[in-house]
This record gives structure tokens, C-alpha cells and sequence, in this order.
């Protein structure tokens, strides 16, 4: 039972803290009713018919689906939970999973730098059965890549102690498994630890060699998706434009309060983007317990490295509050990231792993009955009671938060002071209880079948024979918290219970609608500015229909209003949509201004004349052409085609590197029309036109990854064979 105890103690604490799932109800703030539940419906979809998920043609006129790295193609808990468990509880299913994961990482960690049992579990419990943890849903794929945290950490302890091909080959295993996890930032502050790590005295020349090397490999078994996702920022982010809201949600210096002081920060301070207070994370609490027993770690040497991640994450994390992190968050590779409150991500898992260390050092001083241990806790239960008569003074959380931090650092103290030999697993049962059951901001948790309801909305489009949609409902980025109606009883956020419903975010993709909107990543600079003159980019995309409740309405003349049976949702209807391919028998190469300024001519002149970036001019007559377009794959589109004379031809798809294309079996050169659509030129008479998405970047990504595979392999069986000779030489002596 003694060896057992952590984790049966855990495993209780996982079982409440995810009590919900069992009754059906789940967690579905904005991201995952944006984008994760129809990204997880799309991937089990693929996936389940042994397909690759290259290209997702329901959102933006098409986009990349592998490299948006939060789709985690590759990632193995994503898929398996989404087959298994469905696209709304699968994610729900993962994210208890990875809770899991981040405990027994941590904890083998804490075991790994010579804590006892309890002493490694009250080091893993705050960050990974935190509320902090539990609510972090809403950022799945930076949940994932945390929860590999203890594994990397762990794995670079090896390597510092025994460096050698087989222990940096597990480093980089779990480097790569962090990687998929679809996270940079949060790998990059892990990558941070590592470094701190190796660079403690031991060997530290072999160390970091290897160190190195297995850096090398993990972000090499990443390249797969690695290669895309870079393709993908820099063909959506606009050539020479620096990334927008660098600074935006940074941590407020009240939120590092909020991390040992329940809703410490509520309510938040601001409006929804640009505030004093960052939203990223809905929660930073993970105990006033591990605030208690961090401070007893302060000097102990082998603590420095989580000291130093601890402080180089609380730095990065302020963002705009803070003119040093400013000053750091402009130079690579900060600069190629947004939002400065992920990093505070790091400094709670390193203060999680620090509470460890220090519960150890004041348990054993206090069993020593030196005075020390009781002057260090003593001190701090001082400070939290100094916090709870200022807290009277602060916001409305920190009023009542201060007090619930006090009752719990008293009884920490307390058990530590009093119990001595014995205090261990009485303070294990504490810290979980604070975590599980202190008040708390949580997000609602809402009816499973509820979210599975398909939409009325989306059954009369396809009545209407519906092409392109373009939805815009509940999404306003102008005004998030006003975007929608609100349950009056505060149960829930009729948004989310209704969002597919309503066609939500991302959700149109389980309706199988196809629509020139999008959700996630940055938006492609080149649609962005192709819709800024509306008619003409919507008549090229093909729409024939509205989806509105915000003020983004149709401004011109001709939709006509539909029915919805939602009396804030409307639907209008559009006659002048072009078919997504159409032959034109004039063409001119222009600039990207040029063809953008092209699309204010009337509709009828867009019909005859396209402007491409390359090739060969046109000036021939308009004459009458058939096209016909299949899709056998979202990878693989067919067109036949009847063409009255030379021309281009013209397909309503987004423009992306990648796309290939043949005419009658010969490779052919696709041209970039309108600025943000597809073109190739086509003679007179009949042909077979073929599409397919085959990225470079993919290929290159996927020979590296394999290759890196197969590295990692020989390290293990390397490593093996010279612990097996080094097992026998002494024998032979």
C-alpha cells in the first residue's frame, strides 16, 4: 500500500476531478466548440476510412489540415480517443488521458531527483489535478504538449546522469511526442528546462552532445508536420508583416497572485482582447499548499534549473506588463508567437515540481526539530494571512480567495509542524483537496447530446441545393462576450449548447456545408483582402448563400432572406454565385493589387477576363464552355471540360502551394487567378483536367521524420548492446 498509495490517491482525485464525463455532460468552451470538435469529426472521419487528412475543403475555400498543427494528425490520443469516444467526448476522454499522463511524468521526475513517494506526488498533483489543469480543455493541444512536461524532463535527467545513445534516445521519443502534441510554444519552454537541466556540472560535455543530438531527433520525428506548418504561416501571413497581438493576453502581476490564490484575478480586468488581465488560461490556480512548500526549495542547488525555468517563464508570461519581457518577446523565437500568457504554463509546472522538493526539505527538518523548517512555514502562513487582510481591499475573487488560501496553508502547516513522521500522506490528502474542492471559476459543463444535435439551419441549405456558404454566427471577435445569447440562469452558454445547431465556429464542417470562413489559426491574408470587395469575391467563391446574426450582412443588392427558425439567425439566399469552374477566354498577368482591384468590376466582366500572376496573356472572344467538377478526395478533384477556345481555366478553390495539376495526363503549370484562386490554361476541344494536393513540404518532412525513426531505433538497440557488455566484462575478470 505504501508503494501504491500516490497513485490510487491520484487516481481518486482524476475520478473527481472528471466525474462529469460519466454523467454525460462535457466541456466545450470556444476553442473546442470552434474548431476542436469539427477538427476531431473531420480527422476520425478520414482516418476511420484509412485516409490522410492532407486538406480540409469545407473551411476558407479549402486549407491545409495537417499542418495546422492543433489538428494533431499524428498524434495517436487524438485519433484513438476520436475513433473510440466520438469528436465532442473524445477530446473530453484525451484531455482526462493527458491529466494522467502529466501526473505520472511528473511524479517519475520528482522520483528521478530522489524525492519519497508522497513528496514526488505533492510535486506532480498541483500542476496536473489542478483547477488550472481540469479547465485547460479549452486549449487542447497546449494541454497535450504540457502533459508531456515530466517525460521530457525526465528523459533529459538521464541523459545528465548517464549520457549515452539510449538515454537520449528516450529523450527525443518524448520530445517528439510533445511535438505532436501541436504546441510550439509550450515545447519551447520545455526545451528551456532541458537545457537548464543538462546544464548542471555532471558530465556536462557529453551531456549537452547528447543533449543535443536528442533535440535534434525529436524535433525530426516532428518534421512530418513540422515542414507544413511552417509552409502554412508563411504562405498565410502576409510578406513582410510582423505577427499581430504579440503582446496581447500577457499576464497581469494580480494573476501571478491568482496561481496560489483562488480567483485571485476575478473578475478580469479589460475587454476580451487587449485587457490588463490575459484570457488564455481561464484558470492559474494550482494550490496555496505548493505556494507553502516551494518557498522551503529556495536553496537547495539541485533546484536551480526549475528555479530558472520557473523565472524565465514568469518573465516571458507578463508580456506588456512587464518592459523586459516586452524587450525579450521581440527577438526570435519569441517573436513568431502570440499571447505571452502560454508561457505561464511553464513557471506553474516548474513551481508544481518545487513544491515537491521543498515539502521534502521542511519534512525532514521538521522531523530534526530544527527550527528553521518552523520558521520558514510560520513565515509564509505569515505572508498568506498579510494576503488575506490586503485581499479585503482587492477584486471580489481575491476577497474570498485570500481567505480559502490562508484555511489552507494553516492546515498544511499544521500537518507538517505537528504530524512530522507521519505528515507525508496527510499533506498528499490536503493538497488534493484544496485542488478539488476550493471554489473556484470553472467553465460550464454541458449536455452531451445537446452538442450532437445537427442543425435545422444546415437542412435548409441543402434543400436549396446549397453551394459555398458564407457563415458568420456567434463568432465576433469584435465583441466575444457579446456575440450571443446567455443562459439568464448562469447553467450554461446557449452558444455552446447550441452551436452546431446555430453553425457555430467550425461547426458547419460536421454538416458537411462547405463555407469561405474559418476558425483558428491567423485567417490567409490573401482572402482577407480578396473579401474586402465583397460582391466580386463572393461571386468568384461561388456562394449562393448568407448565414448571419451578427452585422456582417450581405451589402448589396440581390440575396434574398430565408427562414431559419432561430429568430436571431438569418439566411439569405444569392442567384449570382459562379460555378466553381468556368473557362474565360481573356486573361492578363497583373500584380496582387491588380488582381484584388480587379474584383470591383461588375459580375459580367469578372465572367470573361481573370487576372493571373504568370503565364501567357489572352485576348480572345467570350464563347460558351462546359466544365464539370468532381471531387474523389479532398486531395483529388477531376474536371472535364468542353472548351470553345483557348483560354483559362478557372477553379473556385483556394490558391496554396502543393496543388498539382494535369491536363489530360500531362503536367501542367496551376496559375494564381483573382489573387486567391486557381487557374491553368486549357486549349479548344476536350479534356480531363486532374487536381491533386501532393506538398513538397510534406514529402521532405516525412523522409526526415522516417529517417529520425530509424535513428532513434538504432540508439535503443546500440545503448542495449553496450549495457549488455558492460553487464558482462566484469564477469569475465
Amino acid at each position: 500500500m505504501r508503494r501504491s498509495g500516490p497513485w490510487l490517491l491520484a487516481l481518486c482525485a482524476l475520478a473527481i476531478a472528471f466525474r462529469t464525463l460519466g454523467l454525460g455532460l462535457v466541456q466545450a468552451s470556444r476553442d473546442l466548440y470552434a474548431h476542436d470538435f469539427s477538427d476531431t469529426f473531420y480527422l476520425a472521419r478520414r482516418w476511420g476510412a484509412l485516409e490522410l487528412p492532407l486538406w480540409l475543403p469545407n473551411a476558407r475555400l479549402g486549407q491545409p489540415f495537417l499542418a495546422l498543427l492543433y489538428t494533431q494528425t499524428f498524434y495517436a490520443p487524438r485519433v484513438v480517443t476520436a475513433l473510440l469516444f466520438g469528436h465532442v467526448l473524445g477530446p473530453n476522454v484525451m484531455h482526462a488521458l493527458h491529466a494522467a499522463w502529466a501526473f505520472a511524468g511528473l511524479f517519475l521526475f520528482g522520483r528521478r531527483l530522489g524525492l519519497t513517494r508522497w513528496a514526488a506526488f505533492i510535486g506532480a498533483a498541483p500542476f496536473s489535478l489542478s483547477p488550472f489543469y481540469v479547465e485547460f480543455a479549452q486549449n487542447l493541444s497546449f494541454a497535450s504538449t504540457a502533459a508531456w512536461s515530466g517525460w521530457v524532463f525526465l528523459g533529459a535527467e538521464g541523459v545528465r546522469r548517464r549520457a549515452g545513445p539510449e538515454s537520449a534516445a528516450w529523450l527525443s521519443l518524448a520530445l517528439g511526442g510533445a511535438f505532436h502534441g501541436g504546441a510550439p510554444e509550450i515545447f519551447l519552454w520545455e526545451v528551456l528546462g532541458v537545457a537548464l537541466l543538462l546544464a548542471k556540472p555532471r558530465r556536462r560535455g557529453a551531456a549537452w552532445r547528447w543533449g543535443a543530438a536528442a533535440l535534434a531527433l525529436g524535433v525530426g520525428l516532428g518534421a512530418i508536420v513540422a515542414l507544413p506548418a511552417a509552409e502554412l504561416a508563411r504562405e498565410y501571413t502576409r510578406p513582410g508583416e510582423a505577427p499581430a497581438g504579440l503582446t496581447e493576453w500577457s499576464m497581469s502581476w494580480t494573476q501571478l497572485l491568482a496561481i496560489v490564490v483562488p480567483d485571485a484575478d476575478v473578475p478580469r480586468d479589460g475587454p476580451y482582447w487587449g485587457g490588463v488581465d490575459q484570457r488564455f488560461l481561464f484558470s492559474v490556480f494550482i494550490g496555496a499548499l505548493a505556494g507553502l512548500f516551494a518557498v522551503g526549495s529556495v536553496t537547495r542547488r539541485r533546484t536551480w534549473p526549475l528555479l530558472g525555468l520557473l523565472l524565465a517563464c514568469v518573465v516571458l508570461s507578463l508580456g506588456r506588463n512587464f518592459a523586459v519581457s516586452e524587450l525579450l518577446l521581440q527577438l526570435p523565437p519569441f517573436r513568431f508567437f502570440r499571447y505571452p500568457a502560454k508561457y505561464a504554463v511553464g513557471a506553474l509546472c516548474a513551481l508544481s515540481l518545487l513544491s515537491g522538493v521543498g515539502f521534502q526539505r521542511l519534512a525532514a527538518l521538521a522531523r530534526r526539530r530544527r527550527a528553521a523548517a518552523s520558521r520558514v512555514v510560520l513565515g509564509t502562513v505569515a505572508l498568506f494571512a498579510a494576503l488575506a487582510i490586503a485581499g479585503r481591499f482587492g477584486r471580489s475573487g481575491m476577497q474570498s480567495g485570500t481567505g480559502w488560501a490562508l484555511v489552507a496553508v494553516v492546515f498544511g502547516a499544521g500537518a507538517l509542524l505537528g504530524l512530522r513522521r507521519c505528515a507525508a500522506p496527510v499533506v498528499a490528502g490536503l493538497v488534493v483537496v484544496e485542488l478539488l474542492f476550493t471554489p473556484h471559476h470553472q467553465w460550464p459543463r454541458l449536455p452531451l447530446a445537446d452538442l450532437l444535435r445537427p442543425s435545422p439551419i444546415a437542412e435548409v441549405l441543402r434543400s436549396e441545393g446549397a453551394g459555398r456558404v458564407s457563415i458568420r454566427v456567434d463568432m465576433d471577435d469584435r465583441d466575444p462576450e457579446a456575440s450571443g445569447p446567455w443562459d439568464a440562469d448562469d447553467a450554461g452558454d446557449l452558444i455552446t449548447l447550441h452551436s452546431r445547431e446555430r453553425l457555430s465556429g467550425l461547426r458547419f464542417v460536421e454538416e458537411g456545408l462547405r463555407a469561405t470562413s474559418g476558425y483558428g489559426f491567423r485567417d490567409p491574408w490573401r482572402l482577407s483582402e480578396a473579401f474586402r470587395h465583397r460582391e466580386g469575391a463572393f461571386a468568384l467563391s461561388g456562394v449562393t448563400h448568407f448565414v448571419r446574426n451578427t452585422d456582417d450582412t450581405p451589402r448589396f443588392f440581390g440575396p434574398e432572406p430565408r427562414l431559419t427558425g432561430f429568430e436571431d439567425v438569418w439566411v439569405w439566399r444569392w442567384k449570382e454565385a459562379f460555378p466553381r469552374g468556368w473557362v474565360v477566354q481573356r486573361a492578363r498577368v497583373g500584380t496582387d493589387a491588380e488582381a484584388f482591384a480587379a474584383l470591383d468590376q461588375p459580375l459580367q466582366a469578372l465572367r470573361h477576363e481573370v487576372v493571373i500572376d504568370r503565364g501567357a496573356a489572352l485576348d480572345g472572344a467570350p464563347c460558351e464552355s462546359s466544365v464539370e467538377t468532381t471531387e474523389r478526395a479532398p486531395e483529388e478533384l477531376h474536371q472535364f471540360v468542353d472548351v470553345c477556345a483557348d483560354g483559362y481555366l478557372v477553379l473556385a478553390d483556394a490558391w496554396y502551394p502543393g496543388w498539382r495539376v494535369e491536363v489530360d495526363g500531362v503536367r501542367a503549370e496551376p496559375v494564381r487567378a483573382f489573387g486567391f484562386l486557381r487557374a491553368v490554361r486549357v486549349g479548344a476541344g476536350r479534356h480531363e483536367v486532374r487536381w491533386t494536393y501532393r506538398p513538397s513540404s510534406l514529402a521532405v518532412g516525412g523522409a526526415i521524420t522516417g529517417a529520425c525513426a530509424l535513428l532513434v531505433a538504432g540508439l535503443v538497440v546500440s545503448g542495449r548492446r553496450r549495457g549488455a557488455k558492460a553487464a558482462v566484462s566484469p564477469g569475465r575478470g
